[in-house]
């Protein structure tokens, strides 16, 4: 009996290290599998195109070679950060060291989960009182950026007051000076291989983490996404979701350019991705376009073709 148990642990054993095996194989399978090609992309980009009704981009990366793509035109044209740039500014204010105060903290959570533009100024200010001044803090965003790959990143931004339109968000904070000038880093630009890059940097940064968490709206913001009015988990939140990507949208130029954008790490792979409605919309809200539509068909179509199943 002694040498029936024995054998069956043994098996079992063998069993457990052939799927441990199989499973690293697989793993080394998929981060060594080439990537689409750029004419594969742009596929994928125009029908996207021809079916939501506006200009699609798309990037992929693990860490070395961009490939990208756009229904129509360059893919190095500029475009505006938005709300990706809150990824930045969180990465650079953790980066001073010290402790952070309590609604310091929630203001990072509220930048990042719930993509708060109250928090966003909160934490601008807190960071450049902690560097020193506009400048430094300039300095220590184009550092974050430089250290992810990005290579063509404007942040010559401006700086701007707010009196009233964070009252109730910011009425509690401990930062002071948090109504006063903050460095506008939602209107740097870049281009979409610089995105791609950051995305793929994204597991490596200390708030990878937050960025993996379900979207929520941010408490009280008083601006923004406040005006959001569904789920702000589309696009990778949707299409993604079983993989837990890290991920942040970003969005806005309404009168102008308007862009929808979303930078995601998933497993080995850094993606940019973005829309531009031909539409324009009352207010840049994306459930007022095909935004949502538009991206989860873009990142559904683009997962058979990295291996992400």
């Amino acid at each position: 009996m002694l040498r029936v148990l024995l054998g069956l642990a043994i098996a079992a054993l063998v069993a457990g290290e052939a799927r441990a095996a199989a499973s690293e194989h697989g793993a080394a399978a998929r981060q060594t599998s080439p990537l689409p090609t750029a004419a594969t992309l742009r596929g994928l980009a125009r029908e996207v195109d021809r079916r939501h009704g506006g200009r699609a981009q798309v990037a992929v990366t693990r860490g070395g070679r961009v490939v990208a793509a756009a229904s129509s035109g360059p893919t190095t044209r500029p475009f505006r950060m938005w709300s990706v740039g809150k990824v930045a500014t969180a990465v650079a204010l953790l980066e001073r060291g010290g402790t952070l105060r309590a609604d310091v903290r929630r203001a990072i959570t509220d930048a990042l989960v719930g993509s708060g533009n109250c928090a966003q100024r909160q934490l601008m200010v807190e960071l450049q009182r902690r560097a020193g001044g506009i400048e430094p803090a300039r300095r220590a965003l184009a550092r974050v950026l430089r250290r992810a790959g990005v290579r063509h990143a404007s942040i010559a931004v401006g700086a701007a007051s707010n009196r009233a339109g964070c009252r109730r968000y910011l009425k509690n904070a401990s930062t002071p000076g948090v109504t006063g000038p903050s460095l506008q880093i939602g209107t740097a630009t870049w281009r979409l291989s610089d995105a791609a890059r950051f995305a793929h940097a994204l597991d490596g940064l200390p708030v990878a983490g937050l960025l993996r968490r379900a979207k929520r709206h941010a408490p009280d913001d008083g601006v923004g996404t406040s005006d959001v009015t569904g789920d702000l988990g589309w696009g990778a939140g949707v299409a993604l979701k079983d993989l837990k990507p890290a991920y942040k949208a970003g969005w806005g130029g309404l009168g102008g350019p308007l862009i929808y954008e979303q930078v995601i790490r998933v497993r080995d792979v850094g993606i940019a991705v973005t829309f531009e409605p031909r539409a324009q919309p009352a207010h840049d809200d994306p459930y007022r376009t095909r935004t949502p539509q538009a991206l989860a068909q873009l990142l559904r179509g683009l997962r058979p073709l990295l291996g992400l199943r």
